[in-house]
């Protein structure tokens, strides 16, 4: 059979050839490691990280032309094979790492056995990836090695800490999962009754898988953007290379909202997998909007439209924008219309799969099916009124909406609390106003356009969702699937607005320094350092949990309720729209109970001393010497930030960091200010917060600390 494959070994000479080869493999690497570490004398980690390109580049050698040898190898890139079979032995790691952590967690004494069995399995998947994905003899195709690549990026940032995740992404699943709508009362503030559906899989893997494979998992998940928009870009540009092809899909996915979010669970990347998909199946189906396949193409758009939709409901713009891209293709007015409607009802369907389920649910507890969103329209008693678009955000002048790219590109923070640019924004909507303003002209002056449908369709889709989500949002991280479209759109118009023989190197140019930008300048909404465990809460040392319950008053740590005892209540005080009836529902609770009620408020942190340690800590963790070539190159690196450029070496044989002399901040002082705050907001609902039994607790993240602070309220 696998000669039959065009291998010129049958199966088991190629399992022979495997084993031996991977021995050889081990040898290999064990000795590149020993070079750099101790002959070298590089740290452990990038001593590790260096030996295993070596060792992954002889046994492809051997394996190309030994085991899986083939009369059709040659036709294959050397380069991008090696570059496939690099992502396969990747892939391997992470899978041995899953199978040894999940049976260690199950049978905690049987380590060797888990770690044989993680070695089996790897070896498996290592091979059955090199036989079918890697030594085909084909062209290449790049996706598998794009996704492992961006699962190696989420790996590489760490454990992602975003705030909505320590807020309500895990509390959420834990209340759905445990039935706790009628124990607690909004943990999690206003996002407790989100639908929490969207963060079900990251809750699954956390509480089963290690951190670094739910990096990896995450990753790779959001590496599909590039696929699906590598598809768009091959529609919209049908002569372009492959190399082309995936530089543009590549650049979108690099820009700095979406790298600031890879391997992180607010939901953009992820449901951008869902719109990105949905457009490439709407793009497919411009040739032909009457034919059967892209019927059902434009079904399938709908309904994961609608599913993004119903998960996180700021991706509404999008699927009106799938709609106007549909109407202007050049096809006859009926299948327009046709077109629209069966993405229309797609759309519905896959909104009432996502989301449906939970407005009933919602609609039942609180009368409120959104709640506690829209409620100055609902009116139900357990909130306030609260304004549904957050008033930061968004242009404040009709001068300000018609130049908003270039305002939050002067000032980021008009668009998100991260402050992060994409330069492509300006480049791009100066393109598309002279681009249209020529459009209009010449349809004036009955000049034909020199657009294809699936090109049309692009900038209709950018146009309609740029004005929806300036309209509504205007929060940079919205935004999300407009940005990853701005290279294509570049390269796109600007030999059009600009018809010279130097146009296409000026869009690679533009494009590139965006790229470039984003990646030296990066930023992202949170991550730490692996630990042994992913998510450890704070010892609380409760006496009766059953009776007990716990006020989250600090934001955010709801993060630390599914890891506490099952038997505590939670509520939320000052971060709700709290009504009399949700007051009310507060004191009943901790009535019922009629065990002690306990405050967590917000602790202190020295930021700069929390860096500075974290950072010492890396280094000593791998063994970096003060008067080694690394640690000398470190300080430069530190000239280049604003906040750590004053950092100065200290002395000792080990490369050590402090920050700049100055005033000790009295931390105690500081927050005993913060309860003697609180405890006078807390009497405005008839509560006593003991000031003296309050005591400073810490739990962690990762290798992240997370303190707050433990007080005991009187009532």
């Amino acid at each position: 059979m696998s000669q039959a494959q065009g291998f010129r070994r049958p199966f088991s000479s190629q399992v022979a050839w495997y084993l031996v080869v991977g021995t050889l493999g081990f040898l290999s690497d064990a000795l590149a490691y020993w070079v750099f570490a101790h002959v070298f004398g590089w740290p452990v980690t990038p001593a590790r990280l260096a030996a295993f390109a070596p060792a992954t580049l002889a046994t492809w050698a051997i394996n190309r032309r030994y085991t899986f040898a083939r009369d059709d190898n040659a036709a294959s890139s050397a380069l991008w094979q090696y570059m496939r079979y690099l992502a396969v032995q990747g892939g391997g790691i992470v899978v041995s790492f899953i199978t040894f952590q999940s049976l260690l967690v199950k049978y905690p004494s049987h380590d060797l056995l888990a770690l044989a069995a993680g070695s089996i399995v790897a070896l498996g998947f290592n091979f059955a990836g090199s036989r079918l994905l890697v030594f085909t003899g084909k062209a290449a195709d790049a996706s598998p090695l794009v996704v492992a690549a961006f699962g190696a990026l989420s790996m590489l940032l760490g454990q992602d800490t975003n705030w909505d995740l320590l807020n309500y992404h895990l509390y959420n699943v834990y209340a759905l999962l445990n039935d706790r709508l009628h124990i607690d009362l909004a943990p999690a503030g206003v996002q407790s009754y989100f639908n929490p559906l969207l963060d079900l899989p990251y809750y699954a893997m956390t509480v089963s898988l290690p951190a670094p494979a739910v990096a990896f998992i995450m990753g790779a998940l959001h590496g599909l953007c590039a696929v699906f928009l590598a598809a768009v870009v091959k529609r919209v540009l049908p002569e372009a290379s492959s190399r082309l092809v995936w530089a543009l899909a590549l650049a979108g996915c690099l820009g700095a909202t979406f790298f600031a979010g890879i391997g992180n669970t607010m939901g953009d990347n992820t449901t951008a997998v869902l719109v990105l998909g949905a457009m490439a199946l709407c793009v497919q189906a411009t040739g032909s909007l009457a034919s059967r396949r892209s019927r059902v193409a434009l079904g399938c758009a709908g309904l994961l439209v609608g599913l993004a939709t119903g998960l996180k409901l700021t991706n509404a713009p999008f699927a009106l924008a799938l709609a106007a891209g549909l109407a202007v293709c050049a096809a006859p007015l009926r299948d327009r219309v046709r077109a629209i409607a069966l993405l229309t009802a797609g759309g519905v369907v896959g909104l009432l799969l996502a989301t449906g389920w939970w407005w009933v649910r919602m609609w039942i507890e609180f009368g409120n099916p959104t709640f506690p969103q829209f409620n100055s329209f609902f009116g139900s008693p357990m909130a306030t009124a609260m304004k549904t678009i957050d008033p930061r955000w968004g242009p404040k002048t009709a001068l300000e909406a018609v130049f908003y790219p270039l305002v939050f590109m002067a000032d980021p923070y008009r668009v998100g609390e991260m402050g992060v640019r994409n330069w492509l924004w300006p480049v791009t909507y100066l393109l598309v106003a002279i681009w249209g303003l020529r459009a209009v002209i010449g349809r004036v002056r009955g000049q034909a356009g020199q657009l294809t449908a699936p090109m049309r369709f692009v900038l209709a889709f950018m146009a309609v969702s740029y004005l929806g989500w300036l309209s509504v949002f205007a929060i940079g991280r919205y935004a999300t699937v407009i940005e990853v479209l701005f290279p294509l759109v570049v390269w796109l118009l600007l030999p059009r607005v600009w018809p010279s023989r130097l146009a296409p190197k000026a869009a690679a140019a533009l494009i590139a320094v965006s790229v470039m930008a984003s990646l030296v300048l990066f930023k992202t909404w949170g991550h730490a350092s692996f630990a042994e465990r992913s998510y450890t809460p704070p010892e609380l040392a409760l006496a009766d949990a059953s009776r007990a319950t716990v006020v989250f008053i600090a934001q955010p740590v709801a993060w630390m309720a599914p890891f506490l005892p099952p038997e505590l209540a939670f509520v939320s005080l000052f971060n709700f729209p709290e009504s009399p009836a949700y007051v009310a529902r507060a004191k009943t609770i901790f009535s019922e109970r009629g065990g002690p009620v306990w405050a967590v408020l917000p602790a202190v942190t020295d930021t700069q001393a929390e860096t500075a340690r974290r950072f010492n800590e890396t280094l000593a963790r791998h063994s970096v010497a003060a008067d080694a070539l690394v640690c000398r190159s470190i300080k430069p690196l530190l000239q280049l930030s604003r906040r750590y450029r004053s950092y100065v070496l200290a002395d000792g044989p080990v490369c050590q960091f402090k920050p700049p002399a100055g005033p000790q901040r009295d931390i105690a002082a500081e927050e005993r200010q913060v309860v003697a705050q609180w405890a006078v907001a807390l009497r405005t609902h008839g509560l006593t917060l003991d000031e003296g039994s309050c005591r400073r607790l810490e739990g962690r993240i990762g290798d992240q600390s997370q303190p707050s602070q433990f007080c005991r309220i009187a009532r």
